[in-house]
């Protein structure tokens, strides 16, 4: 479990070395405690409940840079951060949404879960017209940040103290709703990875970025 803010900086570390180095490329899987996070887009009335429901409820918020309006990200459900240099992967922006789309989908597949895309919001992934995961992304001198979330195990009472996405009639759903059994995090995790490192061509391999940020304590995947 990290801190939004601390994953948050850790992403900036990485960019920042990325640039110094084009050909590297890292993934990020995490779990937050209970925030809300502002995309660049995000209108701050859409979160329902003042701080001093806020605090009692013990929920964070916090702005982002990300693209996209409010969401929420807590215990249970898997963060993604893909940090890729899609510029010298020839990858367009577009076409980048639309694998992380084709992750999820994928990743979901594997444990026997349809899923869709919805073309005229390309915001997130659906099945049985809720929705389950969320994308909202950051692409800057070529490279990503922030990804996606997908709910496992998420307690999906949080989503009704905000508007999110600014929808307020989405309904949302988790893995272990859907088939009705308590699945791990963990159980996931590897899928998603597989995922990913099919579809961007990419090899995982673990690696030390102490030095990026002494103060974290997850070990990024290096994608090569």
């Amino acid at each position: 479990m990290m801190e939004y803010s601390t994953g948050y900086q850790l992403q900036r570390n990485l960019h920042s070395e990325m640039v110094e180095n084009p050909s590297l490329n890292s993934l990020l899987i995490l779990q937050h405690p209970h925030v809300y996070t502002l995309g660049r887009r995000a209108n701050k009335d859409h979160i329902l409940i003042n701080k001093k429901e806020l605090e009692k409820l013990k929920i964070q918020t916090h702005t982002s840079n990300r693209g996209g309006e409010i969401t929420y990200h807590g215990p249970g459900q898997l963060v993604i951060y893909p940090l890729i240099n899609i510029k010298q992967l020839q990858i367009s922006p577009i076409e980048y949404i639309r694998m992380l789309e084709d992750i999820i989908i994928n990743t979901l597949a594997e444990v026997n879960v349809p899923a869709e895309r919805k073309i005229e919001c390309p915001g997130g992934i659906w099945t049985n017209k809720k929705k389950i995961a969320a994308i909202g992304i950051r692409i800057s001198r070529g490279i990503t940040t922030h990804g996606f979330s997908l709910n496992i195990s998420t307690d999906l009472s949080y989503f009704k103290y905000i508007i999110p996405c600014g929808n307020s009639t989405e309904n949302y759903t988790s893995l272990s709703e859907i088939l009705n059994t308590n699945i791990a995090c963990s159980k996931i995790t590897g899928i998603i990875i597989e995922q990913i490192s099919k579809k961007l061509n990419l090899i995982p391999e673990l690696v030390n970025v102490q030095k990026l940020y002494k103060q974290h304590s997850i070990t990024p995947i290096k994608l090569t």
